[in-house]
């Protein structure tokens, strides 16, 4: 370890500008010194800490740390004085130390000397607290209604699935509605979500962010007084009473605004056995008054997951997120189709199939083994609501049915017309001749694509209306033979399975889905493709437009 002190005392001695006030010794396995850093006649001190594993990375964080207490009002700067320096990837000694030193020494220049300030917005910087030896994540989402300084009252939440990190118990909660003027207001959650058990917590809505050195969320809550009137305070001591059998962290939500007109919400757990407010009593006189204690707030994690955050820059093209989607057929194909749809932000999407998942669907689609044998529409809305709080989900079992019977006895198309044109694309995924027969009959205004794959999954055909039938006959006709009687195995000729992994069918999937989003993005009209996948010395796509 000698040697490892050595050469770090050596690689920064050589470093220009910089000086070694106090020389690196052990520090509970990690080295610990202080170093000088002099530019343009201005000298700053720095607590240097090497943790054991530099140069390289500690989980996503630097393993090197510059520190000073004093500059905690200057951008990139933590609570404890950490100078927020990210660097590149060196496995050498030496060179991690002169790039590590050097970016330090560009903070100072920018921040220190030149006072440059960030244009972007960083949310404030808020440390998270256990309550009673766990984690509470508490999400939330906008709403519609515009809350003004001073509101404040009882709110609604929900809880979701527990997890673990590092040994110790998560648990995940949403804001489900706010209650103002006795009335809700709702989160824009989909309704799966809003339809969850909930409970009570309290909230107010202040503004103005409760911040020191302009970025660190205040730490006491004493610190909260200008920020918090005394009709809030007397109803939180009135909230007391309301929550007085709880055994949970009391939720009180802070809003304040950020820019984007936004509104973001952090909380604080109320521990009813350390409440944090007293009464006294003006001196000579019979009038009492709240005040907050001196003692820590116990700050809880929270995310802002409403539409725009949650899906960031994975957005596929509005007018498919935005649009009324059917998806026809949700077996290995339609299933793919149809999680990548709302992982990509769809907000409405209908879910027509009248089979049933069994365990043998799984291995080549969307589908998990232990949600047993169920209907495919059913299984699949309750995953696609798994991953999007933002999707509604219609399962409709009898479409596909009710649709040939109509056709089947000459009743009048418009029927069928009517409830089709209510979606801004059909995507049929049946592998059914006679659904693209009903698709070319009914004239719909929908814009219809059809997606289906060859055996093996050689190749993926994209058809859009008109002429289904006649387009999916002569391209289907075009492609090698490839049927042979191992197609029947191990089931039988009532159960025909071709030949083909999950991952040779994703890769087609995902292939359409980019070329198709693609088209929208550049304002291209959709057209006929096929998609060839070709293995010789390497896997390649081949795409044929038409």
């Amino acid at each position: 370890m000698k040697d490892r002190i050595d050469q770090i005392t050596n690689y920064i001695q050589q470093i220009d500008d910089v000086s070694i006030i106090n020389a690196f010794i052990m520090d509970n396995e990690s080295i610990h010194g202080k170093i000088s850093v002099e530019m343009d006649s201005i000298k700053l001190l720095f607590d240097v800490l090497v943790l054991p594993v530099y140069p390289l990375r500690f989980h996503d964080s630097e393993s090197i740390e510059f520190s000073n207490i004093e500059l905690l009002e200057y951008d990139h700067v933590m609570k404890n004085g950490h100078i927020c320096i990210h660097t590149v990837h060196y496995s050498n000694l030496q060179d991690k130390i002169n790039h590590d030193v050097n970016s330090l020494k560009k903070w100072i220049r920018k921040y220190y000397i030149n006072k440059e300030t960030d244009i972007h917005y960083e949310h404030i910087i808020t440390p998270w607290a256990l309550f009673n030896n766990e984690k509470y994540c508490y999400l939330f989402t906008e709403t519609d209604f515009e809350f003004k300084k001073g509101d404040y009252g009882i709110l609604k939440y929900s809880a979701l699935q527990d997890g673990q990190h590092n040994a110790t118990n998560i648990h995940t909660l949403i804001i489900q509605e706010f209650i103002v003027n006795n009335k809700p207001v709702f989160c824009k959650w989909s309704k799966a979500y809003r339809n969850l058990e909930k409970g009570d917590g309290i909230y107010v809505y202040i503004e103005n962010p409760p911040i020191e050195h302009k970025r660190f969320i205040v730490e006491k809550w004493s610190c909260l007084a200008p920020f918090i009137n005394q009709n809030f305070m007397h109803f939180m001591q009135k909230a007391k009473e309301r929550f007085a059998s709880t055994t949970t962290p009391i939720p009180l939500f802070i809003g304040y605004k950020i820019p984007g007109n936004e509104i973001h919400w952090q909380c604080a757990a109320i521990d009813l056995k350390a409440f944090p407010i007293y009464s006294e009593r003006f001196p000579g006189t019979r009038i009492f008054a709240l005040f907050f204690k001196q003692e820590a707030i116990s700050w809880m994690m929270t995310q802002n997951s409403s539409y725009h955050y949650f899906f960031g820059r994975g957005l596929l093209n509005t007018k498919i997120t935005n649009g009324k989607i059917l998806m026809v057929g949700v077996g290995a194909i339609g299933s793919m189709v149809a999680t990548t749809l709302v992982r990509g932000g769809c907000r409405y999407i209908a879910l027509a199939d009248f089979d049933i998942k069994e365990p043998g669907n799984v291995c080549r689609s969307e589908y998990n083994f232990i949600t047993g044998i169920n209907s495919k529409v059913h299984d699949l809305r309750q995953q696609l609501v798994n991953i999007s709080p933002h999707v509604e989900v219609l399962p409709l079992d009898k479409l596909s049915d009710a649709m040939k019977i109509c056709i089947n006895n000459g009743w009048n198309a418009e029927v069928i017309k009517k409830n089709l044109d209510e979606y801004d694309f059909i995507i049929d995924c049946t592998a059914d001749n006679d659904f693209s027969f009903i698709l070319d009959k009914v004239d719909t205004k929908s814009q219809i694509i059809n997606l289906s794959i060859s055996n093996e999954a050689k190749e993926l055909v994209c058809i859009v209306k008109p002429e289904l039938c006649e387009w999916l006959n002569e391209i289907y006709n075009s492609f090698p033979n490839r049927i042979d009687q191992d197609l029947y195995n191990p089931i039988g000729c009532w159960n025909p399975t071709f030949r083909a992994s999950y991952n040779d069918v994703s890769i087609m999937v995902q292939y359409a889905i980019k070329q198709i989003n693609f088209s929208l993005e550049k304002g291209y009209p959709l057209k006929n493709f096929v998609l060839s996948r070709e293995e010789n010395s390497s896997v390649n796509i081949k795409l044929i437009e038409y």
